[in-house]
């Protein structure tokens, strides 16, 4: 899986007997693999008695990948790259086989790579194909079986000028936390290096961030008509990991209850000095240089942002990221002349603690007026804006909140915006 340019020159008959130790996190070489070559070099896989097309069903959904790769192989090297990315696997053909995606930067440089396998319910073996932004073709494909929780692959390919046997492994003994790991033989499978490793988590429900979110944008996007649902996809596959690895804190995507045309996301930071630097690079950078023009074409308007600081001064919001709320509440108010923290101090006072006390969070934010250093997103900034946003864990619990009418004597306007998570990483 993950790796272009193999090429499978043969085949290879393999009896395999392993110790492996797949959480390694250093170069080893271990006696692990027997097998014959036939004197036509053919290689022929035989399937393990459990072999299944519900084998990957455990990949099924999203996930964030951490990897551990060597810098160079098959020269005894100890240095490793250590990168983040995201997949994203589906089913097709009925089930016999599946399609996932690896998205991910190499090198300051954007770079998605597919996976297509599929079960030959004849050989009950997995073929497994690769393509990826660098190729316009598919890979022939690495074969193999899961025997239980293990599953391994083989092909032959030519590294450096050797030729040598690759090996994936899967192990899925936590379905939670699957492991993927390449291993290369340049001895005819008495000895391997292992040279790459990936680590598999879910999208956490409680997102936590290494710095409190001081400056918040909230971004509301008008989109082209029925280009909500795609952009969704899109966003999330190059714009969530990408953005988080670069030092953006995102709590959340989201739809807008109401607008079928709308796409809304928080994105947050330390200070204003982090976020101008964030975006000068981000924006500056091969990520948005790579998929930014095709983002834009599915936009009308994406000017409408609110740049935020939370009120009071200091404090700490530790739940924006939460996805056990799905259902995320902003309140606009426009406070009267000179009412802003009288507003805020009612707020404080009687609706605050009241949807606290029923488990709610809700936490305040008024506009941050520091200048704009990044005109090329502009934001609004309104002095007499008070926001709101209240969690809920579902519909119900939003149906129950009563409207405060003490407001309107400080807010000459309140927009409210409803929103259905769909995405927290």
């Amino acid at each position: 899986m993950y790796i272009p340019g193999f090429v499978v020159h043969s085949l290879v008959y393999i009896t395999v007997f392993l110790a492996i130790d797949v959480q390694a996190q250093t170069l080893t070489k271990h006696p692990m693999t027997t097998f014959t070559l036939t004197p036509h070099g053919s290689l022929v896989v035989t399937p393990a008695a459990t072999s299944s097309p519900h084998d990957f069903d455990f990949l099924i959904g999203r996930w964030v990948i951490q990897n551990r790769k060597l810098k160079t192989r098959l020269n005894h090297s100890n240095e490793w790259d250590t990168f983040e990315a995201t997949g994203n696997l589906r089913k097709v053909l009925h089930g016999r086989g599946n399609i996932d995606d690896f998205i991910t930067t190499f090198d300051g440089q954007p770079f998605e790579g597919m996976a297509l396998r599929i079960f030959d319910p004849a050989t009950k073996l997995w073929s497994i194909y690769w393509s990826d932004t660098n190729r316009g073709t598919l890979d022939k494909p690495v074969i193999g079986s899961f025997d239980g929780n293990i599953g391994r692959f083989y092909s032959r390919d030519t590294y450096a000028g050797k030729e040598i046997v690759v090996m994936f492994q899967w192990d899925k003994t936590d379905p939670a936390k699957p492991v993927w790991s390449q291993a290369f033989s340049d001895d005819a499978g008495k000895t391997w290096e292992w040279n790459w490793y990936m680590y598999f988590t879910r999208s956490p429900h409680h997102v936590t961030f290494k710095d409190p979110i001081r400056v918040l944008e909230l971004r509301n996007y008008l989109m082209q008509p029925g280009m909500t649902e795609r952009f969704v996809q899109y966003f999330s596959d190059h714009f969530v990991g990408t953005q988080q690895a670069q030092g953006a804190m995102l709590p959340g995507i989201f739809t807008v209850r109401g607008e079928a045309d709308r796409f809304f996301w928080m994105r947050g930071f330390g200070d204003m000095a982090s976020r101008l630097s964030y975006l000068q690079s981000f924006y500056g950078g091969a990520v948005w240089k790579g998929y930014g023009r095709e983002a834009n074409s599915m936009i009308i308007d994406s000017d409408q942002v609110h740049l935020l600081r939370p009120w009071p001064e200091g404090r700490i919001d530790n739940v924006l990221g939460d996805g056990r709320y799905g259902l995320v509440v902003i309140d606009y108010y426009y406070a009267k002349a000179g009412q802003r923290d009288a507003l805020l101090h009612m707020l404080t006072q009687a609706y605050e603690p009241k949807m606290k006390g029923q488990g709610m969070p809700v936490s305040l934010w008024v506009t941050e007026m520091a200048v704009n250093e990044f005109p090329r997103l502009p934001v609004i900034q309104e002095k007499d804006l008070v926001v709101v946003i209240s969690l809920f864990v579902n519909e119900e619990d939003y149906v129950r909140t009563v409207p405060l009418a003490e407001v309107k004597e400080y807010s000459m306007k309140k927009e409210t915006v409803v929103l259905n998570r769909v995405l927290n990483r």
